[in-house]
């Protein structure tokens, strides 16, 4: 996916087998995401300017909230769920 497509509120499956579910939380500057309380984020993967917080909807840690650069979440997901 573009980073542009990539909205809050919305959630995405993953490229391939499309089995695993993350809702976006936020979007947030670096800066914003190191500054405020955490929202009990567990995993950071790697950090760029933008930062996507989201939510684990399915597969391994289901509920849990990780944060990861636009341009790596955009990479992972294959496309939004309209269902």
């Amino acid at each position: 996916m573009k980073p542009s497509d990539i909205k809050v509120g919305k959630t995405y499956i993953n490229r391939g087998a499309g089995r695993t579910r993350r809702e976006v939380i936020a979007i947030e500057s670096q800066a914003d995401f190191r500054a405020r309380p955490p929202l009990g984020v567990f995993g950071i993967g790697d950090l760029g300017n933008v930062i996507i917080v989201y939510r684990q909807l399915s597969g391994d840690n289901i509920g849990r909230v990780y944060g990861l650069s636009l341009a790596s979440f955009a990479a992972w997901a294959g496309k939004e769920v309209t269902e």
